[in-house]
């Protein structure tokens, strides 16, 4: 819980502020909404060695989502002098991130399960096209299928998949 209240209370306030330190921001969000969430919650049941490796998987794809979604509000950040990773390290590169990240999240995470594949697959296809056409209402509308897609998977696995 110190943890997650650390990284809450340092992404928008100075000295540390990780909102303007990429790759660091998209490190902290994994901070804040992934692993100490998940910790917390499955340390009530069982033995937090026990937990299993793949949230990390998750939480990494967590990070590249957010390197994804700088991509737009860029021409706003840019404007107001915002430190995100795209604006830093351009639009281009934070899609390759992206991309890069996820595949390997694909290539070693070995979840068995075609959905999440797929969904990977899927994402990887997005960030791909946003690579070769840095579009930001493209990237927008990518953003959105995204997150709706992640809600999906997460819906089936946590109501359907008993």
């Amino acid at each position: 819980m110190i943890i997650l209240l650390f990284f809450i209370y340092f992404y928008s306030v100075p000295p540390i502020r990780f909102k303007e330190r990429p790759p660091l921001d998209a490190l902290a969000n994994i901070f804040i909404y992934i692993l100490p969430p998940a910790f917390l919650g499955y340390s009530f049941g069982a033995s937090i060695l026990d937990f299993n490796y793949k949230i990390y998987f998750v939480a990494l794809a967590v990070a590249a989502f957010f390197i994804f979604s700088t991509i737009i509000d860029y021409t706003p950040d840019k404007k107001a002098d915002d430190k995100t990773f795209s604006v830093i390290h351009g639009k281009r590169t934070a899609a390759l991130t992206s991309f890069i990240t996820t595949l390997l999240i694909y290539l070693l995470s070995n979840f068995n399960t075609p959905l999440i594949n797929y969904y990977l697959l899927f994402c990887l296809t997005l960030y791909l096209i946003i690579f070769i056409k840095p579009n930001e209402k493209l990237a927008n509308i990518f953003f959105k299928l995204i997150y709706f897609g992640f809600y999906l998977v997460s819906f089936y696995f946590l109501y359907l998949n008993i």
